[in-house]
C-alpha cells in the first residue's frame, strides 16, 4: 500500500474537523483494464453531527489481482455503472457507531472498464488516498519471487499477506518517475523471518485452513509488525495497535546492536532468551523522539509461531536479567 498525498487546502497549521474537506480532490484513472469491482460507501459522522461519505474500492484486474483504494469518491463513470446494481447495506452496530460509522453500503458489479477511464476521486477528507495491489493465484513460494513481496509464512491468512508495492508493477519510464516522486524504494512488504521475532504478528493463532471468503479480517489494533526499511537501514521498527498495555498505538524505532540481549535486530531475536528493546516513538512522518519512551521485553516461543511481549514505561533496559511481570501479551504467526 502506498499513501499518496494530494496537498492541503489552506494553511499547513489548519486542524480540520472530521467531515470537512481539507485536501485537494484529485482525479484517479484506471491504470489497467478492470473486469470486476466492489465499492463500499461509508457514511461517517463527525463530532459536530455532520454526515459525510468516504468510499473504498477493490478493483479486479487480469489474473484476478486486485487494485485497492481507500479515502476516495466514486466518479460519475463508476456511479453510472452501478445504476442497475442494488447495494447491500447494513445498519450500524454499536461497535460501528463507536468508531463513527453510521451506515455501510456495498456494490459489486462487472466491467469491463478500460485503462485510462476516470474511476475515482480522492475524497479530500484526509490528506490523500491509499493505493495498493494484491496478488492472487500464486503459492507462497511463487509470491516470494515477485517484486517487493518478501516472505510470509501463510500469505492467505492476513490482510497484508499478498500485498506488494503497486509502483513496482508500472512499466518504464512510469515506474522510475513514480519512485522518484516517492523519494525511496517501497521495500519488502512481507518480512517474516521464520524462527525469529521479525515479521507480522496476530492476536490469535493462524488456522490450519484458509480463511473463508467474507470472514472478518484481523483488526489492525490487535496486530504487531516488526520490520525494517530501506530508508533507515541502521534501525529496526515496530508498528503496534492497542493490545500492548502501557504502549501507545503507533510506530517506534531503535538503533540495533550486533550482540547481547539489548536492541538486537528483530531477525536476531530467537528462542531461548528474553530480549529487551528501547523504543523511540514516531512524532511525525520523518521524526522520532530523541530518547526512548518505553522498553519492550520480547521472547519468541521455541517453535517460532508465538511470541510474548511486555512494555516497560521506564524506557530503559536496565540490568541483564529480563523477566515478565505477568502483564505480557502473546502474539501469533
Amino acid at each position: 500500500m502506498v499513501y499518496w498525498l494530494t496537498g492541503r487546502l489552506g494553511h499547513e497549521t489548519d486542524s480540520p474537523t472530521p467531515g470537512s474537506r481539507f485536501s485537494r480532490r484529485v482525479q484517479i484513472l484506471a491504470p489497467v483494464d478492470i473486469y470486476a469491482l466492489t465499492l463500499t460507501r461509508w457514511e461517517l459522522s463527525s463530532p459536530t453531527g455532520k454526515v459525510y461519505n468516504e468510499w473504498t474500492a477493490y478493483l479486479t484486474t487480469c489474473d484476478e489481482h486486485q487494485l485497492v483504494f481507500h479515502h476516495v469518491d466514486a466518479s460519475d463513470e463508476i456511479l453510472n455503472l452501478l445504476n442497475d446494481t442494488s447495494p447491500s447495506c447494513a445498519e450500524s452496530t454499536r461497535e460501528a457507531l463507536a468508531s463513527g460509522n453510521t451506515e455501510e453500503c456495498r456494490w459489486t458489479a462487472a466491467g469491463p472498464i478500460r485503462a485510462g477511464t476516470p474511476i475515482l476521486w480522492s475524497s479530500g477528507y484526509s490528506s490523500g488516498f491509499d493505493f495498493g495491489l494484491m496478488l492472487y493465484g500464486f503459492t507462497a513460494t511463487e509470491l516470494q519471487t515477485k517484486p517487493g513481496y518478501g516472505y510470509a509464512i501463510n500469505p492467505w491468512q492476513s490482510t497484508s499477506g499478498n500485498a506488494v508495492c503497486p509502483l513496482a508493477y508500472f512499466p518504464e519510464p512510469h515506474q522510475s518517475e513514480y519512485l522518484k516522486v516517492l523519494g525511496m524504494e517501497c521495500g519488502l512488504f512481507n518480512q517474516d523471518v521464520p524462527g525469529t521475532a521479525m515479521g507480522f504478528w496476530l492476536s490469535s493463532p493462524t488456522p490450519e485452513d484458509a480463511r473463508p471468503i467474507g470472514q472478518r479480517i484481523p483488526d489492525e489494533n490487535q496486530t504487531l509488525w516488526l520490520f525494517t526499511t530501506d530508508a533507515t537501514p541502521s534501525t529496526h521498527r515496530m508498528t503496534v495497535g492497542t493490545r500492548v498495555p502501557s504502549l501507545e498505538r503507533g510506530q517506534y524505532r531503535f538503533m540495533y546492536q550486533d550482540s547481547g540481549l539489548v536492541n538486537r535486530r528483530w531477525d536476531a531475536v530467537v528462542p531461548g532468551d528474553v530480549y529487551c528493546v528501547e523504543l523511540q516513538r514516531q512524532t511525525s512522518f520523518h521524526t522520532f523522539d530523541e530518547v526512548p519512551v518505553a522498553a519492550l521485553l520480547v521472547e519468541v516461543e521455541p517453535d517460532g509461531m508465538a511470541m510474548k511481549v511486555e512494555a516497560i514505561t521506564a524506557g530503559k533496559c536496565d540490568g541483564g536479567d529480563f523477566s515478565f511481570s505477568g502483564e505480557e501479551q502473546v502474539f501469533y504467526r
